[in-house]
């Protein structure tokens, strides 16, 4: 293999990575969302237990329970995002219309669960032995972003950066006539030569004709406008059996199997001006729609040594998906009066593949003062060795401020910690069918919550608000693995996420 061949290999090697990790980042990550009295304390509690989403993240949490318990959870969600505005964009759209968030709403059962909980009357070491079935939405899709930047590089120049990538002599006949069929050519460079964005350069002798061919040019350079719409929905859903054993009172010990399914769908509309004075524009359409189911098992303890302080520690396997995968894109010219001129559709692209999500580590804390206060700490830790680590730190707290009624408020902070110009970039392989060359880099995810909830000898009924803070880049697509290179500028993006939640849970004495 030549030099050129093997720095080929290795870089579509790496290009199939980061769209791996993209996926598993999209798959593996667990939102802070479950019960309402979980959202309150914006998920601190590891150490903590008794409840049917702090199992999830530590099924040693399952053996506090010394009752049976049927809890059901609602939720409503509104999503914000929101372009902001910086040196390199104007908050204008192309008409000078003032932008405005994209707003999607949801209404949601993230949670359902059962308790059985078996007290041994015989005096072993044994106190409880508990079991937990649920439900549990762990991630919801449902988010729209739009962004427009000025004086952008086009998509064109990266369909030819992936022809030549390929390291393959590719000529208009060969390109022109596979039509979407050859495993060696990508579907954006296809797509593009049909829609005449990608054109031949031929060598023509003295007497004007064509002798032969000699590589291709993109149609356009700098475009004066650009616009990415990305429009999300879908979901991570997880059903767990969980057992978890009660020691003396001191040691809990617990099991998680845990089956996930996964179902996603991405629609979006790219779009490029070739003139800042008319509508004569190039628009793609991409439209992505994966789905999966996953397997993981979970481990956890909770030590008590005393009754004002609980230490929990929980691991859980990563999940390995079964991913398939469905896409396809469609690109149109329109001239300068928004009249259709020509459209070329591809081919539907379907592939399985076997993904493994990141290893996940929990550790907390819980500082307890009798019945009438708690405040608890957590880590969450997920180790993806393909892209970048995240790191999530929890704190909550609860006072019993009456007899039955409760109290409780939390933050959260959850990001890789690194900056965006320090984060991967992604790169569509060189013979790519996917067409979403689009990619998102994450900065820190903030959560401020509150709740308030009753507790009587057979009723719980909690309510809770939560906000989620984060910024984000958002790329329409990537020419090169370097950002000293010839790139698009990033659209830097607002998410506000409003949440809330209430659990109504009926439980034995």
């Amino acid at each position: 293999m030549t030099r050129h061949g093997l720095l080929t290999l290795i870089l579509a090697f790496l290009s199939a990575a980061l769209l791996n990790a993209q996926e598993v980042r999209l798959f593996g990550e667990r939102d802070i969302t479950g019960t309402a009295r979980y959202s309150g304390m914006a998920g601190a509690m590891a150490a903590v237990g008794a409840d049917p989403s702090a199992v999830l993240d530590n099924p040693a949490g399952l053996g506090l329970y010394h009752r049976m318990e049927v809890s059901l959870t609602l939720r409503e969600v509104l999503n914000y995002d929101y372009q902001l505005p910086s040196p390199a964009f104007a908050d204008l759209t192309k008409d000078g219309s003032k932008k405005q968030r994209q707003f999607v709403s949801t209404f949601q059962l993230p949670q359902a669960s059962m308790v059985f909980s078996l007290e041994n009357q015989g005096g072993g070491a044994m106190k409880y032995c508990n079991f937990m079935i649920s439900y549990n939405r762990l991630q919801s899709f449902n988010r729209s972003a739009l962004a427009s930047g000025f004086n952008q590089p086009s998509i064109s120049n990266l369909m030819i950066d992936q022809i030549d990538r390929t390291g393959l002599d590719i000529t208009e006949d060969y390109l022109g006539g596979s039509k979407y069929q050859s495993p060696q050519t990508a579907w954006l460079s296809e797509v593009g030569y049909w829609g005449y964005m990608i054109n031949p350069i031929y060598e023509i002798n003295s007497n004007g004709d064509t002798i032969g061919f000699n590589g291709w040019q993109a149609a356009y350079g700098i475009q004066p406008e650009t616009m990415l719409n990305v429009k999300e929905s879908g979901y991570v859903d997880e059903f767990t059996l969980n057992w978890a054993g009660n020691f003396f009172h001191t040691l809990h010990i617990g099991l998680g199997l845990n089956i996930r399914s996964l179902s996603y769908t991405k629609a979006l509309t790219y779009t490029e001006w070739f003139n800042s004075t008319d509508n004569e524009q190039e628009q793609l359409y991409s439209y992505l729609r994966q789905t999966g189911i996953g397997v993981s098992g979970t481990l956890g303890v909770i030590y008590q040594p005393t009754n004002w302080l609980r230490a929990g520690l929980s691991v859980q396997s990563p999940v390995g998906i079964n991913l398939n995968t469905t896409s396809y894109a469609d690109l149109t010219y329109y001239d300068g009066y928004g009249t259709q001129k020509q459209q070329d559709l591809t081919d539907y692209y379907r592939n399985r593949q076997k993904l493994s999500t990141p290893l996940r580590t929990t550790a907390g804390l819980a500082f307890i003062a009798s019945d009438k206060a708690l405040f608890s700490l957590q880590y969450d830790y997920r180790h993806d060795k393909s892209i970048l680590d995240v790191h999530t730190i929890k704190a909550g707290a609860e006072i019993v401020a009456l007899r039955n009624l409760f109290m409780n408020i939390g933050y959260a902070c959850e990001s890789e910690f690194v900056p965006y110009d320090k984060q991967p970039i992604v790169l569509l392989e060189a013979n790519d069918p996917r067409t979403d060359a689009d990619y998102k880099q994450h900065g820190t995810a903030h959560y401020a919550t509150a709740g308030i909830g009753y507790r009587g000898s057979h009723v719980i009924a909690q309510l809770a608000y939560q906000c989620r803070y984060s910024q984000y880049m958002m790329y329409p697509f990537a020419i090169s693995e370097d950002f000293s290179d010839w790139q698009p500028d990033g659209f830097k993006q607002e998410a506000i996420s409003h949440r809330i939640v209430l659990t109504l849970a009926w439980h034995t004495k």
